[in-house]
């Protein structure tokens, strides 16, 4: 079947995209921040010794008099330490002196010296003058400066514990411009003009004196260093699965799991994946550092979460492929009610360890914490796929948005849940798309860069361009979200006259590479076929059946290639084997679709298993694509009108060679002239679909040849000069696939150009035709199948020299199939 002929739905006009927004700068004050192998002056080591002699530290900490500190201010964050408040974007609070004291402490870090965590012993140096002071005492007061901190600023000041180390202030700077701004909208700093744009970014320093000016300049530096826009090295992370204790809900770890990952591949711009393949690996007993080289990571990523009632834990480490050594290994730990920051702070400080700048922005609290883990379950929910499950995920996300206006990352899950929800009913599908599209804009206008929210909008916008650009976008800010090269390979194949230059197989092959035994891979090969590349085919399936862990995966591997060589029989003992063990998903990608093909081939009847068409009733479909054309009037007890017929291909492209096998020509010309009044009226419902450039060629050809039979001799040359005009789009193109010489083929049959269909022929082998079509298309075997379309060009010896080999593969394992007793 051509791949989504018609779109039976109108998109809104779509709005314009806001790309490119930058996330808020980071400051570490009193963390350790590295920025590739060269350490500045500012820059220290967290385990070196707090700066300055005894002498120093204690004419510091006399310095820590409220009465004459000066104000300042990091951030949003405005510090009046003689009136003991604090003022920040949510309001302000008063602080009791002991709290201000520990807060100047940590903010006057600063000005002496970058880099530096604070120990107990050093606040209880500064602030309690030296004194013996219990761990109460110090837990108090901290506790009651996160609770004031909170209170005014959110999460965008969070006074961090690095455990056995010390304590941090992490503030998070005002980000210019703001998310949905356009940069063209901002004014520029009085900067040169030949400073990068990177170092444009509004950043507020201390409020007094000019010394503290000279400080708030090295903060900038610090602040400043690239997020996004330089070039790093590649670093590949696999995550292995969750560790997390029986009282903790498996469908919110799935949706923790997810968030860490996520946040993880954006605060460090890197290639992070969950997949399918190192959950396997895993359950199979392979070590970290195995998972690593089977799937070319550069560290495996190991966590654990526990969860109390007053406490929430999440324990992360980082193991090195090369080295198989553990580079990283933290615990962070939250109250219940700020657990959703956890993902961003193991992210922050794991990044960190790498030496690579921290992208992002310490969130706003946009979103409760109660609904931030209905959220977290909802996306469980959706990595499962089971119906009732989507179900359960769209009615938790339309409360968690409800409840969360400005929550950008719930409209990107709801959006995600609107598109992902079952439903039979074509025009409730159609509206359920609308909506979806409207949420995931949504989403985009609260966040131009939400992954979820550009992946459905990549999917659903009316505009091919705006399409590849979001999923291009997607891709680049999460590389290794194999969903959405997965997408954006469906959308290069479905724009492939589009595309400029970008290969249509990449998408593909990144997800293989990703993730090798996610089932949704294995149409991969399928694909590298019909794009004439079977070394990559062969190679697609060899590293899927290295990877295979389980029996089934191997079974259907290597039934895979028989296929693509043409041992039919050996595909059907090997999926039957393969039957026991298998997942219904591996059934589906691995099994159904190439088995339903080969039975066309070998003209068996086709099961109905898988067969879900959304524009043409069931039973009809099932009944073609065995080689039976229902009659006029079991068509009309459907409600198959004329008008429908037309614009239902997955029922009138396999009819088309019945049509004429059958001999009711002139019903399909009634039922053409029932819907076109004319050719005009034809091309504009093709011109309506938006896939004109692969209805035409597909469909005129036919049209053509039975307008010929009735003497329409003018209608026959405009459909054949349509589809020539059409098909040299496509030849210019070059895009290497498959369809093109088929369509080739099919207008020199009508045309009765012999010259033109040989040299069509000995293509299709380059192809691995017939035995690899990815899809179900019995118009596109008519060749080696009986359709009357090719009957004078099938005799030619050229053509003969190409098809008797196949023709005796063919009769050879009908054979063999049938005698295994699988027909």
């Amino acid at each position: 079947m051509i791949p989504v002929i018609l779109r039976l739905w109108k998109a809104y006009i779509a709005e314009n995209w806001v790309t490119g927004a930058r996330f808020d700068a980071l400051l570490f004050v009193g963390g350790r921040r590295l920025n590739g192998s060269v350490k500045t002056d500012w820059e220290c080591n967290v385990n070196e010794p707090v700066f300055g002699t005894d002498k120093e530290i204690d004419a510091r900490a006399r310095r820590i008099d409220l009465a004459h500190e000066p104000d300042f201010s990091i951030g949003d964050l405005q510090v009046q330490p003689s009136l003991r408040k604090i003022t920040g974007p949510l309001g302000e609070a008063m602080l009791e002196p002991k709290v201000m004291q520990v807060l100047v402490a940590l903010g006057s870090v600063v000005v002496a010296r970058q880099g530096i965590i604070l120990s107990r012993d050093d606040l209880i140096e500064r602030c309690w003058e030296g004194r013996i002071v219990g761990d109460t005492s110090t837990n108090r007061v901290i506790s009651l400066l996160r609770s004031g901190l909170k209170a005014v600023a959110g999460e965008d000041a969070v006074v961090e514990n690095v455990p056995k180390v010390g304590y941090r202030l992490m503030v998070s700077q005002p980000a210019s411009p703001e998310p949905g701004t356009l940069e063209s909208e901002t004014k520029p700093s009085p900067e040169p003009a030949n400073e990068p744009a990177k170092s444009r970014r509004r950043i507020y320093g201390w409020a007094a004196g000019g010394v503290l000016a000279v400080i708030a300049l090295v903060v900038a530096v610090i602040a400043l260093q690239p997020s996004g826009n330089a070039a790093l090295p590649p670093i590949r992370v696999a995550m292995l699965p969750l560790n997390f204790d029986e009282d903790v809900d498996p469908l919110y770890a799935r949706g923790l799991e997810a968030e860490l990952r996520g946040q993880l591949a954006r605060v460090g711009q890197m290639e992070v994946s969950n997949s399918d393949t190192a959950r396997q690996l895993f359950e199979e007993g392979l070590s970290a550092a195995e998972i690593c080289e089977r799937l070319g990571a550069d560290y495996a990523w190991i966590g654990s979460l526990s969860v109390g009632a007053d406490r929430v834990s999440l324990r992360t480490s980082l193991i090195e492929s090369a080295t198989k050594e553990t580079t990283f290994r933290e615990e962070f730990t939250s109250a219940p009610d700020d657990a959703q920051y956890l993902p961003l702070r193991s992210a922050r400080a794991i990044v960190t360890s790498l030496g690579r700048p921290v992208s992002g922005r310490i969130p706003r609290a946009e979103v409760s914490a109660g609904d931030f883990n209905l959220y977290l379950t909802a996306s469980g929910l959706l990595r499962t796929r089971g119906l009732e499950e989507r179900k359960a995920a769209y009615s938790i996300l339309d409360e968690v948005t409800k409840k969360n206006p400005q929550f950008a990352d719930g409209w990107a899950g709801f959006a995600k849940a609107t598109f992902l929800y079952p439903v039979a009913d074509q025009s409730e599908r159609m509206a359920n798309m609308d909506s979806a599209r409207e949420l995931a804009r949504r989403a985009l206008s609260l966040d131009p860069n939400s992954v979820d929210a550009l992946k459905v909008a990549g999917m659903l916008d009316d505009d091919p361009a705006e399409r590849l650009a979001m999923l291009d976008r997607a891709t680049q800010l999460d590389p290794g979200d194999s969903e959405a090269w997965h997408w954006l390979g469906i959308t290069r194949h479905e724009f492939l006259l589009q595309l400029s230059g970008e290969d249509p197989l990449e998408p593909a092959m990144r997800m293989v590479k990703i993730d090798p035994l996610w089932p949704a891979s294995w149409r991969t090969s399928d694909l590298a076929a019909e794009f004439g590349d079977l070394k990559a085919a062969y190679q697609i399936e060899d590293d899927i059946l290295s990877a295979a862990v389980t029996p089934s995966q191997r079974l259907l591997a290597e039934a895979r290639i028989a296929r693509i060589q043409g041992d039919f029989s050996r595909f059907m003992v090997l999926s039957s084997r393969a039957a026991a063990t298998q997942s219904a998903g591996e059934r589906r990608f691995g099994v159904i679709l190439q088995n339903r093909m080969i039975r066309v081939l070998l003209g068996f009847p086709v099961e109905g298993e898988e067969i879900n068409p959304r524009e043409a009733p069931l039973e009809l479909v099932r009944m073609v694509l065995s080689g039976e054309l229902p009659t006029r009037e079991q068509m009309e007890a459907e409600g198959m009108t004329p008008q429908r017929l037309w614009q239902s291909p997955t029922l009138l492209m396999p009819s088309l060679p019945l049509y004429l096998k059958s001999g009711r020509e002139a019903e399909l010309r009634a039922l053409y002239d029932a819907a076109f009044a004319d050719h005009a009226a034809y091309v504009a419902m093709a011109n309506e679909t938006r896939y004109s450039s692969e209805i035409i060629p597909a469909l005129s050809p036919y049209i053509a040849h039975i307008m010929r039979k009735a003497g329409r001799e003018k209608e026959a040359m405009q459909h054949l000069r349509l589809a020539e005009e059409h098909l040299a789009k496509w030849q210019t193109a070059d895009t290497g696939w498959i369809k093109p010489v088929l369509w080739d083929l099919q207008l020199a049959a009508v045309k009765g150009d012999g010259p033109r269909a040989i040299a069509a022929v000995r293509k299709l082998p380059e192809y691995g035709w017939p035995y690899t079509m990815g899809h179900i298309d019995t118009a596109s075997v008519g060749l080696v199948t009986g359709n009357p379309l090719y009957n004078d060009i099938r005799q030619l010896p050229e053509v003969r020299e190409v098809l008797d080999p196949i023709e005796a593969v063919l009769v050879r394992e009908r054979a063999e199939v049938l005698a295994l007793g699988l027909g």
